[in-house]
């Protein structure tokens, strides 16, 4: 049953709107006949319509319905003014306070009722709608902490993962380099600085963490070299070599074929990472952008690596002797070998190149801790 609040200082007009209301209408009315126990009526009880009339002592009309439509419970409910007033701007002044209707005395029975059932109407379905609003937002905000419970479980899960994964291609890596006894630091210089130069030349971090993970796998191959060969202190023979450049081939063999981003670059770059830029190189004499990027990058990485560590046929040698030979030339080595673009990024940040082979040489982390799911070492 609806519960309205008829206010008017005329009490006879007050009890014959009460008599119509309940005559025509299922209502519970209450009357009062001030503007200030219209407020403490108010708050004493929930209603839902308001009848007003406009001049009442204490507070009026307009400052009732003010006072009533600052109230967080009655601000959607609906007021209607009863007024012998005519002038527009009465009118005006009452839907500025917030008025939702009026009716002019002396009041018409079927009017009074058509407009408070309207009114009444109106209401039920606002708050219907504000309690569907909440009950969607109640919705929204249990099926929001869900997904975000989910999403945490599945970023949990897959850094789980993803340990699990470097630590494979850690053990794949060193299975490939197990004779050499700095393997671990070879493995950390080469990822930390095919991170770094991927950053250089404009790689996405996505892809300078893929090359991170990818560069220990470039000799994977190795594995198919006889020890002998493979620890050969002196020259090889033609034929030994042609044996050492099947690394390549057999390195992408064990790589291809898998639906893992890292994997395929690891194989294209097991595949192509002693592949020279002007096409001299090996297995299948690629020439210019004929080589993967992954490739390229790798090719100048290795052979600063290589020309800066210790072999049984060889010591290491010094930054600027490595950096004469990859920008001169030795026979063995030459400018052409390498992308130009690469090379020249390379050349531009030799020194932060040098440093960090340093850090990495006289750092006690390994391939495994080095790395940070939130910054790499470059």
């Amino acid at each position: 049953m609806a519960k309205i609040l008829v206010a008017d200082d005329e009490v006879d007009m007050a009890e014959m709107i009460s008599e119509m209301l309940t005559l025509k209408g299922n209502y519970n009315v209450k009357k009062v006949h001030d503007g200030k126990s219209a407020i403490q009526e108010s708050e004493k009880h929930d209603y839902d319509l308001f009848l007003l009339d406009v001049n009442m002592p204490e507070a009026n009309g307009f400052e009732v319905c003010e006072t009533l439509k600052s109230k967080d419970k009655y601000s959607d409910t609906p007021i209607i003014f009863l007024t012998g007033l005519k002038d527009d701007e009465s009118k005006i002044k009452g839907l500025e306070a917030g008025a939702n209707d009026f009716l002019t005395k002396p009041v018409n029975i079927d009017e009074l009722h058509l407009r408070v059932n309207n009114m009444l109407k109106l209401h039920e379905y606002s708050k219907m709608l504000k309690n569907y609003n909440k009950e969607l937002e109640s919705e929204v905000a249990k099926k929001t902490s869900e997904l975000r419970t989910a999403l945490n479980d599945l970023e949990d899960a897959n850094e789980k993962i993803k340990k699990v994964y470097i630590n494979t291609i850690y053990r794949l890596s060193l299975a490939a380099e197990y004779k050499d006894p700095e393997t671990g630091k070879h493995l950390v210089r080469m990822s930390s600085l095919a991170a770094y130069l991927s950053k250089l030349i404009g790689l996405s971090k996505d892809m300078q963490e893929i090359m991170y993970f990818t560069s220990p796998m470039h000799d994977i191959g190795k594995i198919s070299v006889p020890d002998h060969i493979l620890n050969k202190p002196g020259k090889l023979t033609e034929e030994e070599f042609e044996i050492v450049k099947e690394h390549t081939t057999q390195g992408y063999k064990i790589l291809k074929d898998s639906e893992s981003d890292i994997l395929k670059i690891a194989s294209e770059i097991a595949l192509t990472h002693h592949e020279n830029f002007n096409g001299t190189g090996y297995p299948k004499g690629l020439q210019g952008k004929e080589i993967p990027c992954s490739g390229r990058i790798i090719k100048i990485l290795d052979v600063y690596d290589s020309l800066r560590s210790e072999r049984v046929y060889k010591p290491p040698f010094s930054h600027q002797k490595t950096m004469d030979i990859i920008t001169k030339g030795d026979g063995r080595v030459e400018p052409q070998h390498f992308d130009p673009g690469i090379l020249s990024t390379f050349i531009d940040n030799e020194q932060k190149i040098k440093s960090l082979f340093e850090k990495i040489n006289t750092s006690e982390l390994d391939f495994q801790h080095i790395y940070k799911s939130d910054s790499l070492v470059i």
